[in-house]
């Protein structure tokens, strides 16, 4: 629709006005077309960059019976990113075998522990919620101990260089 709207202005530059008029309009035309790429390539660097450093941030998590029986999922955070990481936020869910539905999920996790480079930590943490409208037999038949657990939607904000 774009292009339309551009081809007929365009059309009516040509049979209006003048040729140094039109010569103008396409240098402008082209600018703003060569500043829309600029801005979509550093763009797309820029979310590539993050992507990377978001690679460099390894995360487990694993029900653990031996933690405090009112946190029983542990949580480890590893950084290997070459920057330090001021916040982490995250998801945890819980899996059974051959599922794609959790049976477990808390979403909004906040670590705002500051980790240097090669830094890590652990920490238990609260049981997830049990995800509501779920078949409940599921409960009994998968103890947490079984599950799969997952960290997901994992974003982390770091110091700048």
């Amino acid at each position: 629709m774009g292009y339309i709207v551009a081809a007929a202005i365009l059309a009516l530059l040509v049979i209006g006005f003048t040729r140094k008029t039109v010569l103008v309009m396409a240098v402008l035309v082209a600018l703003v077309f060569a500043s829309v790429g600029i801005y979509l390539a550093l763009e797309s660097r820029r979310e590539h960059r993050i992507e990377r450093l978001m690679d460099g941030l390894v995360m487990t998590v694993a029900y653990d019976p031996s933690c405090d029986l009112g946190k029983p999922v542990r949580i480890a955070l590893r950084n290997d990113t070459g920057r330090r990481v001021e916040a982490v936020t995250f998801d945890i869910a819980a899996y059974r075998a051959g599922h794609s539905i959790p049976l477990y999920r808390t979403r909004g996790y906040v670590s705002d522990r500051i980790l240097d480079p090669d830094g890590g930590w652990e920490e238990c943490w609260p049981m997830p919620d049990a995800i509501r409208g779920t078949d409940t037999s599921g409960f009994a038949e998968n103890p947490p101990e079984t599950l799969r657990w997952e960290v997901e939607n994992r974003t982390g904000t770091f110091a700048p260089r």
